[in-house]
């Protein structure tokens, strides 16, 4: 793999099998190989990829907490060595989704914790008017 979505790949680590994490210049992100993603995540994950070549890619800032939320062997990566129980993993990445991606929670019958969230529809968290 030398491209992703955001441009050439300056480092590319594999997190687990047909699943790598991959910097650009720029920005980067969770590649995913789409065989691997059709075995191993939900619909409502898959749908929420951005399609480049063979694989999904979920970008760094945000996107990547579904992946993490989905698959323990990327949890693992991402938490890494840091004391803190499965239960506050599941907090933290349950947070950023409702702030960032809460029709993925929606979608998988998954409640938000928080009510202040960016709008997909308006690009925004300030004066949306979608929010309720």
């Amino acid at each position: 793999m030398q491209s992703s979505p955001w441009g050439s790949i300056q480092h590319i680590e594999a997190v687990a099998p047909g699943i790598v994490w991959v910097s650009t210049p720029g920005h980067g992100g969770i590649g995913i190989n789409k065989a691997a993603a059709a075995r191993q995540l939900t619909p409502e994950a898959i749908c929420r990829g951005i399609s480049w070549g063979e694989h999904l890619f979920f970008e760094e800032d945000c996107a990547w907490a579904i992946v993490a939320y989905e698959l323990p062997a990327v949890r693992a990566q991402v938490f890494g060595h840091a004391e803190i129980s499965e239960a506050e993993q599941e907090a933290y990445l349950l947070g950023i989704l409702s702030q960032w991606n809460r029709t993925y929670l929606l979608g998988r019958g998954i409640e938000p914790t928080t009510r202040e969230y960016f709008c997909e529809e308006c690009r925004s968290t300030v004066n949306c008017i979608h929010q309720a």
